[in-house]
């Protein structure tokens, strides 16, 4: 019931906060410090023109003239922005599209994070430009927001920096590795039944459990993203906090109880498919979520696209299964309840 107050509450903020950018017209917001908000629509600040604080961008089409000046910092969220004058702090890009003209000049940093930025050969920049990659990079399209062309991957200088990063991406991958497994033995060893609950969903239900577990993935975004523009908002900044803790942290709790909860099955039933005899289910349960999280890795190197299969698909059935099952404290059953408790049904047969 959760799920789907969750899901129906994502789809209408989503909703309401679509109309209201689609019908916002430029707003300036103007406080002690002369800052200017822009909500959509077409704004130009025309030649001669100054804005004595910072300019926010939350969509539309900004024009910022040869001759116009800022005096504080530029931010964009969104939309389409060109500067062909002088800014006098910095310029951050959060999606959307920034084009630097030959005639701009930023006297700060900018820094990208998502969206698309060009820059003309004669524009000044006084700091330096960084490319940072962030939440636009995976959260979905929306109207008026570039999307992020794919980042090609870094070019080493030489071999050594080639294979010091090789190196350390392999410590990474085997530092989550087993970070994952010790916790899974933590999980199936303490919340046997939840555990199995869970991985008893997820072999029954298996369709259920996936499309849940992908309705939840599309929702945690939108949220992520609608409580980000909430913090634009001075006294909405708590509930923004708020949101973003309890819908980041829940969907990560709900992410690794699901992993574990497959790997669980899955050593389950690779014990029994090789006829072991005499193994506890908490020792199947740590193997089985190490062998898939070493397989995940391995698909997401090896393959294309494999990073969004490994750590998004796969992991969406046991995301699902968490949801049907509150966190496996309640079983989802589609008829008459199972007559044993869920870990003694999965536990590997004993002889």
């Amino acid at each position: 019931m959760w799920a789907k107050l969750f899901s129906k509450a994502a789809a209408i903020l989503a909703v309401v906060l679509a109309l209201g950018l689609a019908t916002a017209r430029p707003v300036l917001a103007q406080g002690a410090s002369d800052d200017v908000t822009v909500t959509g629509g077409d704004y130009t600040l025309a030649a001669g023109d100054t804005i004595d604080g910072d300019l926010l961008v939350l969509g539309g089409t900004v024009v910022i003239e040869d001759g116009a000046a800022i005096a504080g910092d530029v931010v964009l969220l969104g939309g389409s922005t060109t500067i062909s004058g002088e800014v006098g702090g910095a310029v951050s890009l959060i999606g959307g599209s920034l084009e630097l003209t030959e005639t701009a000049g930023v006297a700060g940093d900018v820094t990208r994070t998502g969206g698309s930025f060009e820059r003309a050969a004669g524009a000044e920049i006084g700091g330096s430009v960084t490319d940072a990659p962030g939440l636009t990079n995976w959260l979905p399209a929306l109207p008026g927001v570039a999307a992020e062309a794919p980042a090609a991957p870094p070019v080493p200088d030489d071999p050594s920096r080639g294979a010091l990063g090789y190196l350390i991406s392999l410590f990474q991958a085997g530092f989550w590795i087993l970070g994952v497994t010790v916790l899974a033995l933590v999980v199936t060893a303490f919340w046997p039944d939840q555990t199995a609950r869970v991985a008893a969903t997820i072999r029954s239900a298996p369709l259920q459990s996936f499309g849940m577990g992908l309705l939840t993935g599309v929702s945690v975004p939108i949220l992520m993203l609608i409580f980000v523009l909430l913090a634009l908002t001075i006294c909405l900044i708590p509930v923004s906090l708020l949101g973003w803790f309890v819908v980041g942290v829940g969907y990560a709790m709900a992410w690794l109880f699901g992993w574990i909860a497959l790997g669980h099955l899955v050593g389950l039933r690779l014990i029994e498919a090789l006829g072991l005899r005499n193994v506890n289910a908490v020792v199947a349960g740590t193997a089985g979520t190490f062998l898939i999280s070493v397989l995940g890795y391995m698909v997401g190197f090896v393959t294309c696209g494999g990073e969004f299969i490994a750590w998004f698909l796969v992991p969406a059935i046991g995301v699902g299964a968490v949801a049907l099952t509150r966190f496996g404290t309640q079983p989802y059953v589609q008829g008459a309840p199972p007559a044993l408790p869920p870990s003694e049904a999965l536990e590997p047969p004993v002889v």
